[in-house]
């Protein structure tokens, strides 16, 4: 992966781990988007589709990132498919914002748990361009923490990625 872009490792890594989609329209701007699913009967019984979105931005403004995460969220469980949302199923959007401006800002909110959703769960990543500082979410969310070990477990690897680039 030497000679990659730190989004083009994680797109590949992605690929690797998760299954391709159709590209996400979030606000205008079309994302390389992967998937998977995971059901466990310790999760009472319950399927969770995931979605990652490798957001390449030179710039990201606060309020850019949290209307391209929101739109994700809302992207997923509109294409996660099966039963509606909350029967058993919900969805995770994991936006990969990999930027040349990883500010104070982006780094608090990467890292602090997300406004609950119905079903819907986000895990955002931020990633500087050159792969050395990354935040997100370490410690687990109150709703939804039985999801969080999977979700911090993908980040986990496409953070690898990043020292591969």
């Amino acid at each position: 992966m030497a000679g990659l872009t730190v989004a083009d490792a994680i797109a590949e890594v992605a690929g690797t781990r998760l299954r391709p989609t159709e590209p996400a329209d979030l606000g205008g701007v079309a994302h390389p988007t992967f998937r998977r699913s995971d059901f466990r009967w310790s999760w009472m019984a319950t399927r969770i589709h995931t979605f990652v979105f490798v957001i390449d931005t030179p710039a990201l403004p606060m309020e850019r990132a949290i209307s391209i995460a929101n739109l994700g969220r809302r992207w997923a469980k509109a294409h996660k498919g099966g039963v509606p949302a909350g029967l058993q199923s919900g969805t995770a959007a994991i936006p990969v914002f990999v930027t040349t401006e990883l500010t104070t800002e982006l780094w608090d909110w990467a890292s602090s748990p997300q406004k609950a959703q119905f079903a819907s769960g986000l895990f955002p990543l931020v990633i500087s361009a050159d792969g050395k500082n990354a935040a997100y979410r370490r410690s687990s969310a109150r709703i939804g923490v039985v999801y969080e070990s999977i979700l911090r477990g993908i980040a986990h690897d496409l953070l690898r990625a990043t020292s591969a680039a």
